[in-house]
């Protein structure tokens, strides 16, 4: 699980959009002239009551945090029952308004067509969030691509699901660009619990949690091909034992929901046992050679490890990043911070 951070851009690109004061002239009626129509007609008037909530926040759904997004659900929850008495038929008029509002709008932003008019829309957003890996599993491609003969973008995951919050279908901090694998065929229609679960854009896998290899327990083990790299008799782990209890529970989660170690442990072994093998070829010796000949490239021997292996800043943008750190600064004990 890697981290992602919306600038104020894009925070603020998408506020006129769903606000409807956006610089390009559209004919589109915005989320809050939908919200606004909705308030005026509606009979109801608990209906309109929660209708009328959201318009007063409507700020906050469009561009809230995810913890203030959770605030929006814990509040309309409360005003559920206290409104409805378990009458269902009444929470279900308003959340068919809500699909009426924000689920539409949602439709049309990722399906906006960028053209001449450079509009705000799914592939404006992820273009300026500027990612090309899943923040989910860290091990696929998500790109922006945009000519004259095609183009394509992630898929963008509802972490809370529009299904069960339809209200929060256009929240962009509600929109994570994710690989198809992760929110399609791993997640699917799975509902993400916000104290349970992992957000990219509020919390990462960080330094408490990392990978590690375990050795296979079995006689006859050659441990020495595992340990130098020459051999696969080892599982990846994600170790959580320096996490709090609740940053735990929530790693455990996304492992299970997007079967994180299944897959490392499948197709990424190769992966690591190369790292051992270059992080042994370059040894100091090797790298004070290679500072010296290279000098017009190379500062010094930190310069070019920081070359070798992924840095913090580019998570985001290399595939296995978290891996390849854990393995090389971690378990190998790859020193970067001496010359």
């Amino acid at each position: 699980m890697m981290k992602l951070i919306l600038n104020k851009g894009i925070l603020n690109q998408h506020l006129h959009f769903g606000n409807g004061t956006e610089k390009k002239t559209t004919r589109r009626i915005s989320c809050r002239k939908k919200l606004e129509g909705e308030i005026e007609q509606t009979t109801d008037v608990k209906v309109k009551r929660l209708l009328t909530y959201l318009h007063k926040n409507l700020n906050t759904i469009l561009i809230g945090n995810p913890s203030e997004l959770y605030r929006i659900i814990t509040a309309l929850n409360k005003k559920k029952l206290f409104l409805f008495e378990g009458n269902d038929t009444q929470w279900l008029e308003f959340l068919s308004k809500c699909n009426e509002i924000f689920v539409k709008d949602y439709e049309e932003f990722v399906n906006r067509e960028i053209g001449v008019n450079n509009l705000w829309c799914a592939y404006k957003y992820v273009e300026e969030l500027n990612i090309t890996i899943c923040p989910y599993c860290n091990s696929q491609f998500v790109f922006y691509y945009n000519t004259e003969k095609g183009k394509t973008r992630p898929v963008l995951d509802h972490y809370f699901d529009k299904a069960t919050y339809p209200f929060l279908a256009i929240s962009i901090h509600n929109l994570i660009p994710c690989c198809k694998i992760c929110n399609s065929d791993f997640k699917g229609t799975k509902t993400m619990y916000y104290n349970k679960f992992l957000n990219p854009f509020e919390e990462c896998f960080g330094e408490e949690v990392f990978f590690e290899k375990k050795l296979y327990q079995q006689d006859n083990l050659d441990y020495h091909a595992a340990i130098i790299g020459e051999s696969f008799k080892y599982d990846l782990k994600i170790n959580t034992t320096k996490a709090s209890r609740a940053l735990r529970e929530k790693v455990n989660n996304n492992n299970d929901l997007f079967h994180i170690e299944d897959i490392y442990n499948s197709y990424h072994k190769r992966f690591v046992n190369d790292l051992i093998i270059k992080t042994t070829i370059y040894n100091d010796l090797y790298l004070s050679n290679l500072s010296e000949t290279f000098n017009k490239l190379f500062n010094n021997q930190v310069e070019l490890r920081q070359h070798l292996i992924p840095n913090e800043k580019e998570a985001n943008v290399v595939l296995l990043s978290k891996l390849t750190n854990d393995i090389v600064l971690r378990e190998l004990n790859w020193n970067t911070a001496s010359e």
